[in-house]
C-alpha cells in the first residue's frame, strides 16, 4: 500500500515538474510494523486512507452531434443518448459516468463529463489522504453517490454575506433564503449563493426586473435541490461556462487552440471554480494542484480529456450558450438512458457525440418551461427489526448519508415507543430511533416485571441480547454509523446498560434503571461511557441499586457518572437531565488518554479503561472508512493499519520505524484493548466471531512473548 501511494505521489509530482522544467526525485518510503498481534497487536504497513469526508462538518474530444448545438438550440427528441462511457474514466462507477455525460451533452462543453466527475470525486475526498487508483476505484464503487448529500456549514457565513449583498442590490428574493445561506452543498461543493440565482443572465427583463421562471433554483428548497444530480451537473456546466467566457486567463494557450493543453486548462478552470478571487490574484496554484492530484488518484488522464474551447467553438450568450436552455435540455435527458458508443464513423469523431435513436413520429420540441422537480425520496419512518421489534425514526439535524452517530432509545415497561420522544432534541447530531419492545397488553415491554435481584430478570436480559444485537446490525446496514449510543428508561435503561456492559454500544444513558448483579461488569472495561440519571426517592428501582451498577462500571476503569435528583421514578422530572446527558455522549468523543508513546516510541498503557474508550470507537470508524464499508465485514489489514494510524496520530514519527520491546504489563493491556476492539466489531457485524477467535489467539501468543501472563488474557466474553 505504501508503495502504491509512493508511485501515485511521484506520478503527480513528476507531471507537475515536467511542465515546470524541474527534476523531481522519487521519495522514499519506510515500512513500519506495529507488533501487537491482530489489531493493536498486529503487523500493519501503510498510509491512512479514508473513504471520504467533507470539511467538518467527493476523455477524449467531444463533439456536439445532431440535436446538440451546444448551450443553445432546441431540445432533443425522446430516445437514447450515446457517449463514450469506457475510455479514460478511471475508477468511476457507471452511474457517475452517465450523470456526468448528460451534463456534457446538455451543455456542449467538450471534456466536461470527466473534468466535472473529477471535481465531484475531489469534493467527496476533501482533506483525506491520497490513495492508489485501485483503492480509489474500490471507494468510489462503495460510495457511488459520492458527496451528493454533503453539506458544508463552515461556508455559511460566506454564502450569507453574498446573499445579503445581492438582495441589497435588488436581486429577486429566493423562496428558501435561510436554506441557501447554510453553506456549500452536494457533489460539487457549490456555495448556496453561487447556485440560487444561476440563470439570471436569461431572467433579466428590465432594470431591476426578473422572470423568476427562468431561474430554475430560485423557488426550490435549497437542500433538496442541491442533492439532485441534474442540479449539480447543470451548476457545474454553468460555472465552467462563466469562467471560460469570463476575464480570467484559464485557457492554455487560449481560445480555439489546436491542440490545447487540457491538463493545465482544466486545472485552471477548477482552481477558478474553487476560488475565483484567489485565482485572479495569482494564488490559485494550491487549488489547481489538489484537483490535478485527485484526477490522477481516480485514474483519469486529464491530458487526454477534450480541450474545452476547440477551433470553431463559441460560448456567446445567448446564441451559443444559454443556462436556461442547458437546464431544459438536461431535464429532457434525465428521461433518457445513456449507452456506450465510441465515436468512430461519425462526421465529427469524438467521445461526446450524442445520437438520438427511435424518435417518435411527428415529434416537436416542447415549449420552454421549467419542469416541476419531484420531491426526494424520504427515508423510511419505521424499520422492522428482528424478534418483532420495531424502530421509528425521529427527525434530527442529521440528514442524508453522512457518517453520524446512531442513537437507540428504549422505552420502559408497559409503555408506548413514543414515551421517550422528548429525550431527542431536533438539533441532535445523530440519527435517532425509538425502539419498540414486545407487545404487553395495550402497551409494550421488554421482559417480565420483577426485582432486579430475581435471577429470571437477568436470564430474560441475556436471552434478549442476541435480538438486540441483530437490531443494531439491521440499523447500521441502513446508515453510515460512527458511534452507537443507547438510552433508556426503567427496563429500557437496563437494556442500554446491558449493551454498554458487553461493548455493543459506545455510550449509554440510564434513566431510573440498573442492572442485575449477575450482569454488571466484573473486571474488564468496554469502550462505553455511561451516564446514570436517577431519583433519590425512587422506590421502583432504588438509588442504591443504580449506584451499585454505576460502581461496577467505574471499577473496571470505565467512565460512569451518576446524577441523583430529588424526585422519584417519574420520568418527567428526570427527562431534562437525561436529554443533556444524551447530547453530551452524541456530540463528544472520549478523550485521548490512558496511553502514550514515549520519546522512544514505546507503548505505555497507563489506564486501561480510558484507553479502551478512546481507541475502540476511533479504530472502528477509521477502519470502516479505510475499507469504504459501513455494514460489511472489514478486512483485517484495514483494521491493522487503522489501529496504527489511531495510535500514532499524535506521534507520527513512531510510524516510521520499528517499535521497541514492550513491558509485560503494557503487552497485557494492549491485548485487552485488542479484545475490546474485536468484541465491539463482532457486535456490529464488522468481523466474524470464528475469525476473531483465531486472531485473538495469535494476539495472545504475541503478547506472551513480551511476558504477558496468559491467565490475564481471556477469550471474548459476551
Amino acid at each position: 500500500m505504501a508503495d502504491d501511494f509512493d508511485r501515485l505521489t511521484n506520478y503527480v509530482m513528476t507531471n507537475r515538474a515536467r511542465r515546470a522544467g524541474e527534476v523531481i526525485k522519487p521519495r522514499s518510503s519506510n515500512a513500519w510494523a506495529w507488533l501487537l498481534g491482530g489489531g493493536l497487536l498486529a503487523a500493519g504497513v501503510g498510509v491512512a486512507v479514508a473513504a471520504g469526508g467533507k470539511k467538518k462538518t467527493k476523455p477524449l474530444p467531444d463533439g456536439q452531434g445532431p440535436g446538440n448545438s451546444g448551450g443553445g438550440g432546441q431540445l432533443p427528441p425522446p430516445g437514447v443518448l450515446q457517449f463514450d462511457l469506457e475510455s479514460n474514466w478511471g475508477g468511476f462507477p457507471m452511474s457517475v459516468r452517465k450523470h456526468a455525460a448528460r451534463a456534457e451533452l446538455a451543455s456542449g462543453i467538450p471534456g466536461l463529463a470527466r473534468a466535472l466527475a473529477i471535481k465531484w470525486w475531489q469534493a467527496f475526498r476533501a482533506t483525506q489522504p491520497l490513495v492508489s487508483t485501485a483503492q480509489a476505484a474500490t471507494i468510489a464503487a462503495a460510495h457511488p453517490d459520492l458527496c451528493r448529500l454533503c453539506v458544508t456549514p463552515a461556508d455559511g457565513p460566506k454564502s450569507a454575506q453574498r446573499i445579503d449583498a445581492n438582495l441589497a442590490n435588488g436581486w429577486p428574493v429566493p423562496k428558501d433564503v435561510a436554506g441557501w445561506k447554510v453553506g456549500s452543498y452536494g457533489l460539487g461543493d457549490v456555495l448556496g449563493a453561487s447556485a440560487v440565482w444561476q440563470g439570471i443572465e436569461d431572467a433579466k427583463t428590465g432594470p431591476g426586473q426578473y422572470d423568476r421562471a427562468r431561474m430554475p433554483l430560485i423557488d426550490l428548497e435549497a437542500a433538496a435541490a442541491m442533492q439532485r444530480w441534474d442540479v449539480q451537473g447543470w451548476l457545474g456546466a454553468v460555472l465552467i461556462w462563466q469562467h471560460l467566457s469570463g476575464p480570467l486567463k484559464v485557457l492554455v494557450p487560449g481560445k480555439e487552440a489546436n491542440p490545447g493543453d487540457s491538463w493545465e486548462t482544466w486545472g485552471n478552470l477548477f482552481s477558478a471554480y474553487a476560488d475565483p478571487a484567489g485565482f485572479a490574484q495569482g494564488q490559485g496554484l494550491p487549488a489547481k494542484q489538489r484537483y490535478l492530484a485527485r484526477a490522477t488518484e481516480i485514474g483519469i488522464d486529464l491530458a487526454a480529456v477534450a480541450f474545452p474551447w476547440p477551433p470553431g467553438k463559441s460560448y456567446k450568450h445567448p446564441d451559443a450558450f444559454s443556462p436556461l436552455a442547458v437546464w431544459q435540455r438536461l431535464q429532457a435527458y434525465q428521461q433518457q438512458d445513456v449507452v456506450h458508443a465510441n465515436a468512430q464513423g461519425h462526421s465529427q469523431p469524438s467521445q461526446g457525440d450524442v445520437i438520438i435513436t427511435n424518435p417518435e413520429p411527428g415529434w416537436k420540441p416542447p415549449p420552454l418551461q421549467i419542469p416541476v422537480p419531484k420531491p426526494p425520496a424520504e427515508e423510511p419512518v419505521q424499520v422492522q427489526l428482528p424478534g418483532l421489534l420495531l424502530a421509528k425514526r425521529v427527525p434530527t439535524a442529521v440528514a442524508g448519508d453522512a457518517p453520524a452517530p446512531l442513537v437507540l432509545v428504549f422505552h420502559g415497561r408497559g409503555a408506548q415507543p413514543d414515551q421517550l420522544a422528548a429525550l431527542i432534541p431536533p438539533d441532535l447530531g445523530g440519527r435517532a430511533y425509538l425502539v419498540r419492545g414486545l407487545p404487553s397488553g395495550d402497551a409494550f415491554g421488554w421482559f417480565m416485571s420483577g426485582s432486579l435481584d430475581n435471577p429470571q430478570v437477568a436470564n430474560a436480559l441475556v436471552a434478549l441480547t442476541p435480538t438486540l444485537v441483530q437490531a443494531i446490525q439491521t440499523l447500521t446496514k441502513l446508515h453510515r454509523t460512527t458511534r452507537i449510543i443507547a438510552a433508556g428508561y426503567d427496563q429500557g435503561a437496563a437494556i442500554a446498560l446491558r449493551l454498554a456492559a458487553i461493548g455493543a454500544v459506545d455510550g449509554a444513558v440510564a434513566v431510573a434503571g440498573a442492572l442485575p448483579e449477575l450482569l454488571r461488569p466484573k473486571k474488564l472495561p468496554t469502550q462505553a461511557r455511561v451516564r446514570f440519571i436517577h431519583g433519590a426517592q425512587d422506590e421502583s428501582v432504588p438509588l442504591a441499586l443504580a449506584e451499585a451498577t454505576r460502581g461496577a462500571f467505574a471499577s473496571t476503569g470505565m467512565s460512569a457518572t451518576m446524577l441523583s435528583l430529588a424526585t422519584n421514578h417519574a420520568l418527567a422530572q428526570l427527562e431534562p437531565s437525561a436529554r443533556t446527558a444524551l447530547v453530551e455522549l452524541v456530540s463528544t468523543t472520549a478523550p485521548r488518554v490512558g496511553f502514550e508513546l514515549t520519546d522512544g516510541c514505546q507503548l505505555v498503557v497507563s489506564d486501561l479503561g480510558p484507553a479502551v474508550a478512546y481507541i475502540v470507537p476511533a479504530v472502528i470508524e477509521e477502519a470502516q472508512e479505510r475499507a469504504a464499508t459501513w455494514a460489511a465485514p472489514v478486512p483485517i489489514d484495514e483494521i491493522r493499519v487503522a489501529t496504527k494510524d489511531v495510535m500514532v496520530a499524535e506521534d507520527p514519527a513512531c510510524g516510521l520505524g520499528p517499535i521497541p520491546p514492550l513491558a509485560a504489563a503494557d503487552a497485557t493491556r494492549g491485548f485487552l484493548v485488542t479484545r475490546a476492539l474485536y468484541q465491539a466489531m463482532v457486535f456490529r457485524g464488522l468481523i466474524l466471531t470464528a475469525f476473531v477467535e483465531q486472531l485473538l489467539d495469535a494476539a495472545r501468543q504475541e503478547a506472551a512473548t513480551h511476558g504477558a501472563p496468559v491467565a490475564e488474557m481471556p477469550d471474548l466474553g459476551f
